[in-house]
């Protein structure tokens, strides 16, 4: 915290607070579920663990993705096996960008992986919609377009 003081990044009034903040995993959930883009939170093998209230809306939508027996899936066939390589290579540690698409529309996901070290937990992987709706025009790939 002092580090970020220092740099100026965070208000020195926020200081004296900083020792009774705590974010716990309620916390957590509903920062994610605040967001304005999707975010999946899956194993390797795709079951969903944890999914904010912009990716709800489009896993119930069913136009790119879709939740299949408690695992999320691409609607295509060709989208099925380019995610599941994406979620292969996250459980490697390595990020993918793939576009995943059906009846002419399509959404950009970085796949991200969230294993902090070999031995933590079961890999946990970010899949973070490029905007806040399929089909709504955006830019996206700030950081997963470097593969890790």
């Amino acid at each position: 915290m002092n580090t970020l003081l220092d740099a100026g990044f965070v208000d020195s009034s926020l200081s004296q607070d900083a020792g009774r903040l705590t974010l716990g995993p309620d916390a957590l959930s509903l920062l994610i579920d605040v967001l304005g883009h999707g975010v999946i939170v899956v194993n390797e093998r795709g079951q969903i663990i944890h999914v904010n209230r912009v990716a709800r809306t489009e896993l119930n939508r069913r136009r790119v993705l879709a939740k299949v027996d408690g695992e999320v899936h691409a609607v295509t066939p060709a989208d099925i096996r380019t995610l599941q390589d994406a979620l292969g290579k996250a459980g490697a540690g390595k990020r993918s960008l793939i576009n995943v698409s059906a009846g002419g529309l399509g959404l950009t996901l970085a796949v991200v992986p969230l294993k902090l070290d070999t031995d933590a937990w079961e890999t946990r992987i970010a899949l973070l919609f490029a905007r806040a709706e399929v089909g709504e025009s955006g830019m996206f790939g700030f950081f997963a377009r470097s593969y890790g």
